[in-house]
């Protein structure tokens, strides 16, 4: 199951966009992974990391990403 939220207050209709094009979505994001230059150990802010989720850096996994993204 893959579960979409918009956290804008009020939506800014990004999900709604992003349903009927959740195949796109998910072969951008395995592409992303997949040629990314960072270990497959590890994350960068070019595959995973961002701000928001820095309390996570340490347990972001490229490999581990990929093998969900590929799994869907």
């Amino acid at each position: 199951m893959v579960v979409l939220f918009d956290d804008v207050p009020g939506g800014a209709g990004h999900t709604r966009f992003l349903k009927d094009r959740l195949a796109d979505l998910v072969t951008g994001a395995v592409d992303r992974l997949a040629t990314c230059s960072c270990g497959e150990d590890t994350s960068c802010y070019g595959c995973l990391r961002s701000f928001r989720n820095q309390r996570d850096h340490e347990q972001l996994v490229r490999a581990a990403a990929l093998d969900v993204l590929r799994q869907l």
